[in-house]
């Protein structure tokens, strides 16, 4: 359907499928990169973040995501698995480690992190975060840009 997105392989790999200089600028503000460019080639994948331009898009992406769990963000969509969500992924590395999630802490800052900052032991949202992370959230740090992360670990008292 020529939408741009970023996929995720099993071997921990992420690509854009296409080059799209907008895509591209806004990669590279948010994460200081921007992923390889690669044509998907029946890769197995863990993880879709398809940038979806109008409603016709959207409801495209949903057919075809039907079976998979969708979280709408502000200008994408985030699909995994069928039950896949940042919480699951705390509790197994969690269980892998012998902990529980009780002993826990998640930092996010966009809605697909919701599930993953209430099951932690410790939701903390960044100042940058959309609200309705911010609702949720025991704690608000301030921006990422700010140091929010080292002003939480310092506010819990975990450093100095």
């Amino acid at each position: 359907n020529n939408l741009v997105y970023r996929y995720c392989t099993n071997d921990a790999h992420g690509y854009l499928n296409r080059f799209d200089q907008d895509k591209c600028a806004l990669f590279y503000r948010l994460y200081q990169m921007v992923p390889p460019i690669k044509k998907y080639e029946n890769e197995e994948v863990t993880h879709i973040l398809s940038y979806v331009n109008s409603e016709e898009d959207k409801k495209n992406t949903n057919e075809m995501l039907k079976n998979s769990s969708v979280v709408r963000l502000n200008v994408a969509s985030e699909a995994t698995a069928k039950g896949i969500i940042k919480a699951s992924a705390i509790e197994h590395i969690a269980e892998h480690y012998g902990y529980t999630l009780r002993n826990c802490v998640a930092f996010g800052d966009g809605r697909n992190d919701i599930s993953m900052l209430e099951a932690a032991g410790i939701g903390i949202a960044m100042g940058n975060a959309h609200d309705d992370v911010k609702a949720i959230a025991d704690y608000v740090t301030d921006h990422i840009e700010e140091d929010g992360l080292y002003n939480a670990c310092v506010h819990f008292g975990w450093i100095q």
